[in-house]
């Protein structure tokens, strides 16, 4: 979801941002037999091989199919020792209280917690100390999305239009990516030097961020509120046109288009190497087969706009909502898990940390950072 600018008087009152949004948008929506030799084949073999092919594909076949099988094993012991955790042992919060503003992204690497704000910055926490590492500021409004870039930098993309490269152990600001014409609301690395990026000027595009340059832009009919980058040089989105698209990278050709939610889509998870998950403002969450675009299950539950979701691993999903609270769902079950509370207004962001760790981030200026009790 979208709040207002500190400068514009942030009102509670959600519908009012994006009625604001809604109505520029559509103002301007008219200007992306075997062939081995056996000697004797078992009796049944062949009515075991047709049976298998014609077995439907489940959440549990597909998140299994995306593991090694020399790993399955140890994998499946590990799912059921994290269910176990998470079902008896309880949260508590360690709360960081710095930011002025609404918290709108986090995102972890290397032992650190990065957190944008609506009040223009960005922080570094450390985790182990619970201290922050760095403010980082530059930014001229609201920062919506960061990314870690894999060389000691991380990527801050903010409504007032720029991306902006930091480096993290000096907190410097060193180099800024112009061409965006509104809201930068999302930015997923690529490679070792691609970034994209995706905006309420309706466009996705591909940076070089080691040089600042723009190698591709596509034009979109719907704003962009979330973009994440998959195996196989996939690309994905979430629009307001309510549909994820599906492009190849680097050449942001659309391949494929999923749909069913019933408004916009907020966030987006990779689920392993073949599911992906969105979250909508239609208060649901719908788990997808990458490959053909089929909705494998919708994880209703929340009472209000899904704003964010994060993998935990092991077929287990964190989400985020208006609604203040936080779930975690069994994906091969379809079935929330836990609901926690702890947030006093809107829940933007959820990222998972390790071990079914991880923090959240809200419009009443909190960063909770949810460990086991």
């Amino acid at each position: 979801m979208i709040p207002k600018e500190k400068n514009s008087k942030v009102s509670k009152n959600k519908n009012k941002v994006f009625n604001n949004i809604e109505s520029s948008n559509k103002s301007s929506s008219t200007n992306c037999e075997s062939i081995f030799k056996i000697e004797k084949v078992p009796k049944n073999l062949h009515n075991i091989e047709e049976n298998s092919k014609d077995k439907p594909k489940t959440i549990t076949t597909l998140l299994y199919d995306s593991i090694p099988t020399s790993q399955l094993k140890q994998y499946k012991k590990q799912q059921k020792d994290l269910e176990t955790q998470l079902l008896e042992d309880p949260f508590v919060p360690i709360e960081y209280n710095s930011h002025s503003n609404s918290v709108l992204t986090l995102i972890f690497f290397n032992g650190l917690l990065a957190s944008g704000s609506s009040d223009k910055t960005i922080k570094i926490w450390d985790i182990s100390t619970n201290d922050i590492y760095r403010t980082l500021s530059g930014h001229f409004n609201s920062v919506f999305s960061l990314a870690y870039l894999h060389n000691g930098c991380i990527a801050s993309g903010s409504s007032d239009r720029l991306i902006k490269i930091w480096e993290i152990s000096t907190g410097t600001c060193i180099r800024t990516l112009y061409g965006h014409l509104c809201y930068v609301m999302s930015l997923s690395f690529i490679s070792t030097k691609l970034l994209a990026s995706g905006s309420t000027d309706k466009r996705i595009k591909v940076w070089d961020f080691l040089t600042g340059r723009c190698l591709k832009t596509v034009k979109y009919p719907f704003f962009i509120n979330t973009i994440l980058t998959l195996k196989n040089n996939l690309l994905a989105s979430g629009s307001w046109d309510k549909t994820i698209k599906i492009w190849s990278i680097p050449t942001l050709k659309e391949k494929n288009s999923f749909e069913g939610h019933t408004y916009w889509i907020y966030s987006l998870a990779a689920i392993e190497e073949k599911l992906l998950a969105s979250s909508s403002n239609d208060k649901n969450i719908k788990i997808w087969e990458i490959e053909t675009g089929t909705c494998m299950k919708t994880l209703s539950g929340h009472f209000d706009s899904v704003n964010s979701l994060s993998y935990l691993g092991y077929g287990f999903l964190l989400s985020g909502s208006t609604d203040r609270t936080i779930k975690i769902w069994k994906l091969t079950a379809g079935k929330c898990l836990k609901t926690i509370n702890g947030h006093e207004s809107y829940i933007y962001t959820v990222v998972h940390i390790k071990n079914g760790i991880f923090a959240s981030g809200s419009e009443d200026k909190a960063i909770k950072l949810w460990k086991y009790k």
